[in-house]
């Protein structure tokens, strides 16, 4: 009941069926999110330039470590710290027309994963256990405490970069196996797991079969081939029971319109005579 005794109104029907197709298929990406978290926590855990992140500095942890390592890439190719800031997005811009000056804005023109794990982890970095405490106290008196969180976000981006290029290649190196997958492979490898179909014996060459190699034979067929056969001469009709085998009883044929053949007399040979 509200204040001049009218009762209170809910939602409509239709808000009300948009708000649980919502719900539902936040719970449907829940379900489906957690093994891929779970899986990229596992591969942070052995990876080397993550273990290196997480362990170097605070507030980085295993997802924060694969996002940045991911999207940063080979910090060699950045030539300082301040391109790898400008390339993240969190660079300051300035905008000044004489004596007028525009507050500055970040540019947020990097990958926005790496801005998201940066911010995440100076979230965790401005707690009283972390080192950095101080420098956020002193930034959030001047300038806030979201414009604090980014200043930091932006000094861990720094100090990432360092930690990945001292590194050099062993930063990109890929993760070492799990006990689990090892696991794995002795099971497949076991007697009673399933093998693979053999390839089927096909000729890989023309001409005669290898030594080593089996020809490949025809499949048989259940009833002979009975068909007619045309014989090269259009009169002529052979019936084969079997192919390329003609019968024997059957005498060929011979042509109907053959001319006759005539005898030649010694008066024709000789005309002399």
């Amino acid at each position: 009941m509200v204040a001049n005794g009218s009762p209170r109104r809910g939602l409509p029907q239709t808000a009300r069926e948009q708000v649980t197709v919502a719900l539902a298929m936040i719970d449907a990406l829940d379900v489906q999110l957690a093994p891929a978290t779970k899986e990229l926590r596992d591969y942070a855990r052995r990876q080397t330039g993550c273990k290196a992140l997480i362990a170097a500095h605070y507030g980085i942890d295993e997802l924060c470590a694969v996002t940045i390592l991911a999207e940063l890439g080979d910090a060699r190719r950045f030539d300082n710290s301040r391109d790898a800031v400008r390339y993240g997005g969190l660079d300051i811009t300035v905008k000044q027309s004489d004596a007028h000056r525009a507050p500055g804005r970040l540019s947020r023109q990097g990958p926005p994963a790496l801005r998201w794990a940066l911010y995440e982890a100076a979230q965790q970095a401005r707690h009283p256990r972390s080192p950095d405490r101080d420098y956020y106290l002193q930034a959030a008196e001047r300038i806030g405490g979201n414009r604090a969180c980014l200043a930091l976000a932006r000094k861990l981006l720094k100090r990432c970069y360092h930690t990945l290029r001292d590194l050099g290649e062993a930063a990109l190196a890929p993760a070492k196996r799990s006990p689990i997958s090892v696991r794995a492979r002795q099971v497949l490898a076991h007697t009673d797991a399933p093998r693979p179909a053999p390839e089927t014996l096909l000729p890989t060459h023309r001409g005669r079969p290898r030594k080593n190699e089996r020809p490949q034979r025809l499949p048989q067929r259940d009833t002979p081939i009975n068909h007619h056969v045309a014989d090269p001469e259009p009169t002529r009709i052979v019936d084969r029971s079997k192919a390329g085998r003609p019968r024997a009883q059957d005498p060929p044929l011979r042509r109907a319109h053959a001319p006759p053949t005539t005898r030649r007399t010694q008066t024709q040979d000789n005309p002399n005579a």
